[in-house]
């Protein structure tokens, strides 16, 4: 599950918008505010966010736990 908080703190860091991000995996703005909705992105897709975001532990970002 995408903490997305977290990921959408990590775009605007590294000067990043939806379009911009969603330009550098190859899918229009609109799948990819629908991936971030869903949590739904590919492994390719996150090895190439995470390399941009320069993210050193995706695991809280991409595959955070449900806590109810």
């Amino acid at each position: 599950m995408l903490n997305r908080a977290l990921f959408k703190a990590e775009l605007v860091k590294n000067g990043y918008t939806f379009k911009s991000m969603a330009n550098e995996i190859g899918i229009s703005e609109r799948t990819f505010s629908t991936r971030v909705k869903t949590g739904d992105f590919g492994s390719s897709e996150i090895d190439i966010m995470v390399d941009r975001l320069h993210i050193k532990d995706p695991r809280p970002v991409f595959f955070a736990q449900l806590v109810t």
